[in-house]
């Protein structure tokens, strides 16, 4: 358990945080942890291509031929998993049988 002491000690400490003050400020910072970006609010994150996204929403749409609100609201949904997994792919190193069996 923390002392009294120590805890206005960190209170103390808390307040000279000089953290991000501007919206472009925390723009920034809220990427600070980011690894592999499944979790992260937004589907399309720095460094990706925003045309290839629109490329697989387009193809998806076409394929699918949503009907509807609950039929476009699925395949958004699906649209973002896929590019999210299609992330996955691109940072997990790849598969090598060796590996998988511990030979």
């Amino acid at each position: 358990m923390t002392s009294a002491r120590t805890s206005e000690a960190n209170r103390r400490t808390a307040l000279k945080s000089i953290g991000p003050k501007t919206q472009e400020e925390k723009a920034v910072v809220c990427l600070n942890a980011l690894g592999h970006g499944l979790l992260s609010r937004e589907v399309l994150l720095p460094g990706e291509d925003k045309d290839v996204l629109r490329e697989l929403n387009e193809r998806l749409r076409d394929g699918l031929q949503p009907v509807g609100d609950l039929e476009n609201l699925l395949v958004d949904r699906i649209v973002c998993l896929a590019w999210r997994l299609r992330r996955l792919g691109q940072w997990r190193p790849a598969y090598s049988p060796k590996s998988a069996t511990g030979v």
